[in-house]
């Protein structure tokens, strides 16, 4: 789709605006929630919460190479001890949250369940199967619907891959990040063609119901033409999802990010040319475009759940929506549940100092107030739906819209007249124009951004 260059110079594309994996975003949690917040909100969640299922995250922080567009709370090393250290930290939280469901006689009901990290395929397969019959033991995998694992292609073989499904994983995420050999060698993760396809055989393949690449844009010597030639290639393999990420550039928060150079690496412009071309190349291949940047083919669960606006998201991306709550173990794991958010304490070694096995590890934290879970709502319906209902929205949550929303709806004009936004008396609709500028429309809504540019004005 073109977009008028006039768009693109107001709002931007991609730049602009948080993701809303969480609302409030994590960058408004408090540090002074405390394992004890956590411990009562668990308490209240498994207590009073109608729905207490939840999905759950496990953080596996070590991977094999040191990749130099990294964003993720990982680490490095090639030492079997550090690795094994850090997976008995693991267990022992495990153990930990695990007694405290059995203190008070609660058998979890978990939906979902997503291993990542780091690189948990970096794992030794016997340490990869201790931490699976941990989990089995705490978890009834009779009721999962999604057993996910993030892997590195650099860590496995044909062999690992089946081994990965003989344990009960049914969902895969490669990080592809680039098929360009020298783009590759740029971000250090070389990782070849036929590698990838030597791991996703067809007799490989059929052996997972889900086939996830992550793919970055933005990159050092990416051109857009090498980026339409990765897309090629995506397409050729056909993984049942895509999820195409912006790479952000943050040197002075990772330091090994200044081991790219800058001058290899494309401006803002030419990055929204990258993305609008790959989004016209994955529908032409068969994809549903899902929320920001998720990417999936008909037959897929978060297709199918998009279609019937059933979407959700959360701090793994846009999920089918089976569950609302997930609750995360390693370090820096998120959790929602009920009205709380929590994360983790983020470094590894502060981590094992934590008291990890003795204690909730937990270093931020936020209870929502009810205007949080109404404006959540808003947004997320926004970017899981591309609309939003007024009226369910005020019969959810017993309010009356056009007062509660006000300020808001006083704003919403602009994208209409931009013809991004289609409005009436009861729905506002994102137009397909309007998909790329889904976060500026999600964001009228944060009232803590408000109170920032408030701020920042002086008004």
């Amino acid at each position: 789709m073109a977009l008028e260059r006039s768009l693109i110079d107001k709002y931007g594309v991609d730049t602009t605006g948080p993701y809303y994996t969480s609302y409030p975003t994590l960058g408004e949690w408090s540090d002074s929630f405390t394992e004890q917040d956590f411990a009562r909100g668990l308490e209240k969640f498994i207590a009073e919460e109608e729905d207490n299922s939840f999905a759950f995250y496990v953080h596996y922080p070590y991977c094999v190479k040191l990749c130099h567009f990294c964003a993720c709370n990982s680490y490095v090393t090639n030492r079997k001890e550090r690795k094994t250290e850090a997976l008995d930290a693991l267990i022992s939280e495990m153990d930990f949250l695990d007694q405290f469901f059995r203190n008070r006689s609660f058998t979890p009901s978990v939906r979902e369940i997503h291993l990542g990290g780091g690189s948990p395929s970096y794992l030794d397969l016997d340490d990869f199967d201790l931490l699976i019959k941990k989990i089995r033991a705490t978890v009834d995998l009779s009721q999962v619907s999604d057993f996910a694992l993030e892997v590195d292609p650099r860590t496995v073989n044909p062999s690992t891959m089946h081994h990965y499904a003989d344990q009960g994983i049914d969902r895969i995420s490669f990080g592809i990040q680039d098929f360009d050999p020298r783009v590759q060698e740029a971000i250090n993760r070389v990782q070849s063609q036929e590698l990838v396809e030597s791991l996703l055989t067809p007799e490989i393949r059929k052996r997972f119901r889900s086939v996830n690449f992550d793919i970055l844009y933005g990159l050092p010597l990416q051109t857009r033409e090498s980026f339409q030639r990765t897309i090629e290639i995506v397409k050729r393999f056909a993984p049942d999802r895509v999820t195409l990420l912006r790479y952000a550039h943050l040197p002075h928060v990772k330091k090994h990010m200044r081991l790219i150079n800058e001058a290899e690496m494309v401006d803002n412009e030419e990055k929204t040319l990258m993305f609008l071309t790959a989004v016209e190349q994955l529908l032409g291949g068969g994809y549903e475009y899902i929320g920001i940047d998720n990417f999936a083919k008909p037959h897929d669960t978060l297709a199918q759940a998009f279609k019937h606006k059933h979407v959700w998201r959360n701090f793994i991306g846009f999920t089918p929506g089976r569950v609302h709550n997930m609750i995360g173990v390693g370090p820096s794991a998120t959790s929602v549940f009920g009205d709380y958010y929590s994360q983790n304490v983020y470094d590894l070694f502060a981590y094992y100092k934590a008291g990890v096995g003795t204690r909730f590890p937990i270093e931020r934290g936020h209870l929502m107030s009810q205007d949080d879970v109404i404006r959540r709502e808003a947004i997320f319906r926004i970017l899981c739906d591309l609309s939003l209902d007024w009226n369910e929205l005020g019969e959810k949550f017993q309010i009356n819209p056009e007062r509660y929303f006000e300020e808001e709806k006083s704003v919403l004009p602009m994208f209409v007249e931009d013809g991004l936004l289609t409005s009436s008396k009861d729905v506002i609709q994102v137009t397909p124009k309007g998909r790329f500028f889904i976060r500026h429309i999600a964001k009228v809504f944060d009232v803590y951004l408000r109170k920032k540019a408030y701020q920042i004005h002086g008004t």
